[in-house]
């Protein structure tokens, strides 16, 4: 049994035993008041077996077919296709094959054969912010920037802002 059956289980035998009520059990579990009820009568009629999910070990109802899988990776290995990327090989197995993948699934499945290296990403970099300075006019800061000011009265031009950096006040 998993943590989160066994924590059911420890619950439903609390609520059976009167010690807090059904509905307090399945607040605590995060689950509804009629969910509660049918653990309950399960708990009851199978034991704790009853409280183990019924789909352990069975595979997903979306999983593709071993032998649909097969077929795609054989296409894939052809030598004229090795330089395909996941996308146009979806589109070219649907096209000659009709078999209807998923860019992912396609992705995954190059990935195993080899034929595609997974992209890893840079580490980002994290940029520590500065201190602030501790005096006004110990660092003033000075940007510009060239637009049309003048609405096209006359050319371009430069607009500069002096700022101080301990109190972010426009000097000039």
């Amino acid at each position: 049994m998993s943590a989160k059956e066994l924590e059911r289980k420890s619950q439903i035998e609390t609520a059976l035993d009167k010690r807090i009520t059904q509905n307090a059990a399945a607040e605590e579990l995060g689950i509804s008041e009629r969910q509660m009820r049918r653990l309950v009568q399960q708990f009851k009629r199978d034991g704790a077996v009853g409280l183990v999910s019924k789909k352990r070990g069975v595979p997903s109802n979306r999983k593709i077919p071993e032998e649909v899988e097969n077929k795609a990776r054989a296409f894939m290995t052809r030598p004229m296709l090795r330089d395909f990327g996941p996308t146009l090989m979806t589109e070219k197995l649907e096209q000659m094959e009709r078999i209807r993948l998923s860019k992912e699934t396609v992705r995954r499945l190059m990935i195993e054969v080899g034929i595609h290296q997974a992209k890893t990403r840079k580490p980002v970099k994290t940029h520590c912010l500065r201190e602030r300075r501790a005096c006004r006019g110990e660092l003033v800061q000075i940007d510009g920037s060239k637009h049309a000011w003048l609405e096209g009265r006359a050319e371009k031009a430069s607009l500069l802002v002096f700022i101080d950096d301990a109190t972010s006040e426009i000097l000039a």
